[in-house]
């Protein structure tokens, strides 16, 4: 379920995924705009794919 408000559904978080498909937290936190910054930061450093749950 997709909310309006995110920060309404709680914390957002960002995992990366390992190689032998560990989750690791990079990031936690309730900012939209902070959430979208760290995937940008993520995904054009490391040239990951973005897999949502």
């Amino acid at each position: 379920m997709q909310w309006p408000w995110p920060w309404l559904a709680g914390e957002l978080e960002l995992f990366v995924v390992t190689a032998r498909e560990k989750r690791m937290l990079a990031w936690r936190g309730n900012s939209e705009h902070e959430f979208q910054a760290n995937l940008a930061t993520l995904t054009t450093t490391t040239g990951t794919l973005v897999r949502r749950q």
